[in-house]
């Protein structure tokens, strides 16, 4: 039976249990971190735990643990599940309260689980991602990962019963934004475009790395509004995620991109030498 950590205990994962009255349960008033270890070793947890501790002053939830007790913490799960490379994942909830606007300070719900880690699959590399636009816009909170999450799991439910691999959702003004579970990258040219971050995406840590590797290779890069037609359009488009890295799409809306792939195997072999060993 898999060991999992909640508040400050490693328990088994049948003994695990929440309050009827978390906040998290009832309100999804939380936050979310999706990790992966290769070797042991977690990529970018610093990154992670930097964007959840933003999430959570903003969302007044009191900080979690700092770096180091959560890879300890991490480290720990795996050594106990006898994994070297992880799917991980910590939960931060608001804790325990009743009533909307809780009147005493609450103590925060901590859960992080550890589990094998399963790649996206090979053919869907090689194949290219189908994705389709859905009727779901971007929330005020969509900057942040929080476990109020419907709007993406009803978006990516749509999206497969398309036929679909991934769903895109729009931002207010009706602009492609990013998908279900991934950030969304468009070459046209050879310049990448990527929906900056005050149309409301997450700032996904795969898609800073990503930022980061084509201003490295010299490949012009740019954070901006991205239109329907331009996605539609373009001479290549990828996604980014923690655990897919970057996969090539193969048609958007039942349109088919142009075959030659280049620019995405570039950025996507350089991305993963970036990962542990």
């Amino acid at each position: 039976m898999a060991t999992v950590y909640l508040n400050g205990a490693f328990l088994n994962e049948a003994d695990a249990a929440l309050s009827p009255e978390d906040r998290g349960f009832l309100y999804g008033e939380g936050l979310f971190e999706t990790l992966a270890a290769y070797g042991g070793n977690i990529f970018r947890l610093a990154k992670h735990l930097h964007r959840l501790r933003r999430s959570s002053a903003a969302l007044g939830i009191p900080v979690p643990p700092g770096n180091e007790q959560a890879g300890a913490v991490f480290g720990e799960l795996m050594e106990r599940n006898g994994l070297s490379d992880a799917y991980l994942r910590i939960t931060l909830s608001a804790g325990r309260a009743r009533g909307m606007v809780p009147r005493e300070p609450v103590e925060p719900t901590v859960f992080a689980i550890a589990r094998p880690l399963k790649r996206y699959p090979p053919d869907l590399h090689e194949r290219g991602a189908r994705i389709v636009t859905t009727r779901y816009y971007l929330g005020p909170l969509s900057r942040h990962k929080t476990l109020s999450y419907c709007t993406n799991t009803l978006a990516r439910r749509e999206a497969v019963e398309k036929g679909a691999d991934e769903a895109v959702l729009f931002d207010r003004g009706g602009n492609p934004a990013e998908c279900s579970a991934s950030n969304l990258f468009v070459v046209k040219g050879g310049c990448v475009s990527t929906p900056a971050p005050d149309s409301g995406i997450l700032p996904g840590i795969t898609r800073e790395e990503v930022i980061g590797i084509c201003r490295d290779e010299g490949i012009p890069v740019e954070e901006r509004i991205v239109l329907l037609d331009q996605l539609r359009s373009a001479d290549e488009v990828f996604l980014t995620n923690t655990l897919m890295g970057v996969l090539a799409v193969a048609s958007v809306d039942d349109v088919s991109l142009p075959p030659d792939r280049s620019l995405t195997r570039r950025i996507a072999e350089r991305y993963a030498k970036l990962l542990p060993a």
